[in-house]
This record gives C-alpha cells, sequence and structure tokens, in this order.
C-alpha cells in the first residue's frame, strides 16, 4: 500500500497535523487534518543574508554565462567546419567507390 504524502510516520513528530483520515478511499489508513502552524519569525538579518547571497549567485550566474558563451559559439563555428570537411571527404569517397561499381570491365 502506498501512503499518503501528508502521513505521518514518527509518532508525536507531527501531532498538530493529525485528526482523522474519512475518506473510504484512503490507502493509508493517515490522519491528516487543516489545521497549520503559525510561521516563524525570520530575523531580518537572516532574510539580508539570504537575498545577498540569492543576488550575488544570479550575479555570479551572469557573468559566467558571460564568460562561457562566446567560447561555446566559437567551438560550435569548428565543430560545423569540421563536420563539412567530413561530409565533403565522405560525399568524394562515395563518388570514388561508385566510379570504381561503375567500371566497364565488370
Amino acid at each position: 500500500m502506498r501512503a499518503s504524502r501528508y502521513a505521518c510516520t514518527t509518532p508525536g513528530a507531527f501531532r498538530g497535523f493529525v485528526a482523522s483520515c474519512s475518506a473510504p478511499h484512503c490507502s493509508s489508513g493517515a490522519k491528516v487534518t487543516d489545521k497549520m502552524v503559525p510561521p516563524v519569525q525570520v530575523s531580518p538579518l537572516i532574510k539580508l543574508g539570504r537575498y545577498s547571497a540569492l543576488f550575488l549567485g544570479v550575479a555570479y550566474g551572469a557573468k559566467r554565462y558571460s564568460y562561457l558563451k562566446p567560447r561555446a559559439e566559437e567551438e560550435r563555428r569548428i565543430a560545423a567546419e569540421e563536420k563539412k570537411k567530413q561530409d565533403e571527404l565522405k560525399r568524394i569517397e562515395r563518388e570514388l567507390a561508385e566510379a570504381r561499381d561503375d567500371s566497364i570491365l565488370k
């Protein structure tokens, strides 16, 4: 049987969330209520730290992206040139193979 994602598996851990499950199709028999725990007041210093870290992460990502983008474009350009050369060599080999097969002296 699959448990509900809100099921309480440890006794007493989330006692405020637990009540009776009245649905007959409740597979785990878990108890869930609508009671919510009031939000905790977060320190302004912690909020400042979180938003600072978020901003620094976004700034670092933008800088790193602008650093890597031209390099990736150059690699793609080189790969396209190499693919063009390989395709040309394959085409020539194919034409030579067809020329050998189309010989008059079969």
